[in-house]
């Protein structure tokens, strides 16, 4: 899956970006809001692989069952990925905590 923009005149493949710079590089960091299309074990190791450093879970969309899912999934794909690093951010409606 080759993800590509243009910037200016230039054609930039995102992958070149994250090749280039390790984990341990980079300044900024890549969070991933949970969702339907990223759920899937397969698609969460390929976010890993190319730098996802947290996920959101959002408890305003979708209920605690769904979100289970989603962090069961996660930690599926962390075992496939036994170095890979993920933070875990659960944002809440409102005062619910």
């Amino acid at each position: 899956m080759e993800t590509a923009t243009r910037i200016g005149e230039a054609r930039v493949q995102y992958t070149q970006i994250f090749e280039q710079l390790s984990g341990d590089s980079r300044k900024t960091k890549i969070v991933a809001t949970m969702g339907p299309s990223c759920s899937d074990p397969a698609m969460l190791v390929k976010m890993l692989d190319l730098g996802m450093n947290a996920v959101k879970f959002n408890f305003a969309k979708g209920g605690r069952d769904v979100q289970q899912e989603y962090l069961e999934n996660l930690k599926e794909a962390l075992t496939q990925r036994p170095s890979a690093n993920c933070g875990l951010i659960m944002e809440t409606v409102g005062l619910q905590f």
